[in-house]
């Protein structure tokens, strides 16, 4: 697994002070949103001409107590890994849904 980047590991301890603060029980279910740049995830890549912004918002959930039992470092992977699994498909996929007006 590649490691997590410095705004992850920020992001990381972002979450897990708010849900602490919220003082969720450990059964609640938690959401982080990352935007993500969409730019160098197409297949085929955009044109070097594209003029714009391509960004997704992606949700990583975690419940509350595997938020807080775990350390800063698991947060960070958990989001990690959403990063590194929005691929080209699901760049496509949240493109229909939205287009569709399904929510995600």
């Amino acid at each position: 697994m590649d490691e997590s980047s410095s705004f992850q590991s920020l992001c990381a301890l972002l979450w897990r002070a708010v849900t602490r603060a919220r003082k969720f029980p450990a059964c609640k279910m938690t959401t982080f949103r990352m935007a993500v740049n969409c730019c160098q995830r197409f297949q085929p890549k955009l044109n070097p001409l594209y003029f714009g912004n391509a960004i997704q918002s992606i949700p990583t959930y975690a419940s509350a107590g595997d938020a807080l039992s775990n350390d800063r470092h698991w947060c960070a992977e958990q989001l990690n890994k959403k990063v590194k699994a929005h691929d080209d498909v699901m760049v496509r996929k949240y493109v229909e849904d939205w287009d569709c007006g399904v929510r995600v």
